[in-house]
């Protein structure tokens, strides 16, 4: 029975062999200098790579350095309104009018008609998703920066920086006769103002609808929402719809996700630095905290 066992042992290559000889002889030579323990006397088995290591290094910080000096990491992480301005960020000399309004927010309601074209492809023609993510980019193009993000809590105005886009949206415009007429749709401190068919298309359970004409070309009804801060408070972050605060379909809420995180929000690489940014108190103690019980391990055990 064991000489078949032993049979079936798998023989050792010639090269195997070779190193199982290499080291019996090695244990021989200098077998008793491993009697208390790994040998104090160790020298650098691989100098080349050891420096190349140092190099890249070096190159590391001196490249996060460089780039700390010449650049911002803020423009990763903060918003931008619709005629580029950094929401919160001073600008080069300190001088951006968005500087005070930190967060950004999406005042102007979307169209009805483009809400029900995103449903219809994700719903009927669900291959063609880049159409449907093309619209719902769209729908991200009107921000605008705020000092603080609105809640169902607070009924006093919006307090943003007005941008182009709404200045070219004014209660009321002349007609050809020169006659005074309201807008269709306008801004007023920085709140959205639309007629009462369009928001009965977009919200038809909006309270703001009760007791209201459907058909009355006087009222216009304004499109508010409840927000939640994504980001840092006082520093920067988004006005996100909170889960009550505005109702969307699913399709249209997934194909909004998908535009804010590959447009507004960046990248993956500036998804990663906004979170650098955001935790870097906690990732420098833990980095203090284990080189510290590195050393004692070194020096103590």
């Amino acid at each position: 029975m064991g000489d078949e066992e032993k049979d079936k042992t798998p023989k050792m290559s010639s090269r195997d062999q070779a190193d199982v000889d290499k080291y019996k002889k090695h244990l021989e030579d200098d077998g008793k200098g491993y009697e208390n323990g790994p040998i104090e006397n160790r020298t650098c088995s691989d100098i080349f790579m050891c420096i190349l290591f140092l190099v890249f290094i070096v190159g590391m910080f001196g490249a996060a350095s460089y780039g700390f000096k010449n650049g911002d990491p803020r423009k990763l992480i903060i918003g931008w309104d619709s005629d580029a301005n950094g929401c919160g960020y001073g600008g080069e000399n300190g001088d951006s009018p968005t500087a005070e309004f930190p967060y950004l927010y999406w005042a102007k309601a979307p169209s009805p008609e483009i809400i029900a074209e995103i449903t219809d492809i994700v719903k009927n023609d669900p291959k063609n998703v880049k159409a449907a993510m093309k619209k719902a980019i769209n729908l991200l193009n009107d921000g605008v920066c705020v000092k603080e993000c609105p809640s169902a809590e607070k009924t006093e105005a919006v307090n943003c920086y007005e941008t182009e886009g709404m200045k070219k949206l004014p209660k009321y415009y002349t007609n050809a006769k020169g006659k005074k007429i309201l807008s269709t749709n306008y801004f007023e401190n920085c709140v959205y103002y639309m007629d009462t068919m369009a928001m009965t298309k977009l919200i038809p359970d909006s309270p703001e609808l009760e007791g209201v004409s459907l058909n009355s070309e006087s009222t216009r009804i304004p499109f508010r929402y409840d927000t939640k801060l994504q980001g840092v408070k006082g520093t920067a972050g988004f006005c996100l719809p909170s889960p009550k605060g505005v109702y969307i379909s699913p399709e249209v809420k997934e194909q909004m996700k998908k535009a804010f995180m590959s447009t507004v929000a960046g990248d993956t690489v500036a998804n990663y630095v906004k979170d650098i940014f955001i935790t870097w108190p906690i990732i420098l103690s833990s980095f203090a905290t284990a080189f510290v019980i590195a050393v004692l391990y070194l020096v103590c055990l």
